[in-house]
């Protein structure tokens, strides 16, 4: 491996990304994952899942129990994404 390349994989991360919601939960239609916001950010994309699964677990539940929330549902629906996903650029 090159230097450039050993860089490159250090500068690569993960965000915990949601969705832009509408009042009352609902999902703003076809919204671009580079107009998501970023919850959080990670080093790792293991490290994003385990956060992203706890959260939607926490969303599941509380929409099982008949919250209609915004955060729930972006909790049910959050993505892990790099950092050097091209869809963020778009």
């Amino acid at each position: 491996m090159t230097t450039r390349h050993a860089a490159a994989l250090t500068l690569l991360g993960w965000y915990l990304m949601m969705p832009l919601m509408e009042k009352k939960g609902v999902e703003k239609k076809e919204v671009r994952i580079s107009q998501w916001f970023i919850q959080k950010s990670f080093d790792t994309a293991t490290e994003c899942e385990a956060e992203r699964s706890v959260l939607s677990q926490q969303g599941k539940e509380a929409y099982a129990k008949g919250s209609r929330e915004r955060s729930t549902i972006q909790k049910v629906v959050a993505a892990c994404i790099a950092t050097d996903d091209p869809r963020l650029a778009k």
